[in-house]
């Protein structure tokens, strides 16, 4: 028997599923994530929603559980980290050992572990390495495996190549079994959006 789907969906997400009955009713009792934010509402109790919050850093992780700021809802904490201002260029470079600190940081207070490692941390890794073909730096440098080692789920940030179904389609499975390598109890998450780097996409 096939496994259920399980989601993660951001508030906008949230918002536009529930307002629609058939698909609010097919999310019944299906636990998406869903990421926290003020205020937390909208989400159908029939969902079972498992609130997650994400941070962009080990430091803001370690500040947010270290001080008591996360809600009491919150179910899981996501480091999303990314090649970007709001993580840091060590992390950048080298995200393993962070990603293990951080793993044990959130397992310590009783909380879900996630990650979601952007394809495009690659450039900051090997800078020296061609950005037209980030997918092949990016399992050939494991990240999705260094990602998943420590963790409850990973989100497979795959969304900028959606437009290119056999491309994803690819990109998924390859970093998928990466990540059920290094840990086999790994949920394992695939990135879809509707303007993946700003190019609109619909199901057409």
């Amino acid at each position: 028997m096939a496994k259920p789907i399980r989601w993660l969906f951001a508030k906008p997400a949230v918002t536009a599923l529930a307002s629609d009955p058939e698909t609010s009713r097919r999310l019944e009792h299906t636990q998406p994530f869903v990421m926290w934010g003020r205020p937390f509402d909208g989400v159908p109790p029939a969902w079972d929603a498992v609130p997650v919050i994400a941070f962009r850093s080990f430091g803001a992780i370690k500040d947010a559980l270290e001080s008591g700021g996360t809600p009491p809802s919150v179910k899981g904490v996501m480091y999303d980290f990314e090649r970007w201002q709001f993580t840091p260029v060590e992390e950048q470079r080298n995200p393993a050992p962070y990603v293990k600190r951080a793993a044990e940081l959130v397992h310590a207070h009783g909380l879900l572990f996630l990650t979601a490692p952007a394809v495009n941390i690659v450039r900051v890794m090997a800078p020296a390495q061609s950005r037209d073909r980030m997918d092949d730096t990016y399992l050939r440098l494991r990240v999705a495996a260094d990602a998943a080692r420590f963790a409850d789920v990973i989100d497979i940030q795959a969304q900028r190549y959606e437009r290119d179904a056999s491309l994803y389609a690819a990109f998924v499975h390859a970093a998928a079994k990466q990540a059920r390598q290094a840990n086999p109890k790994v949920m394992v998450l695939a990135g879809l959006s509707t303007e993946p780097i700003g190019q609109r996409v619909s199901a057409d």
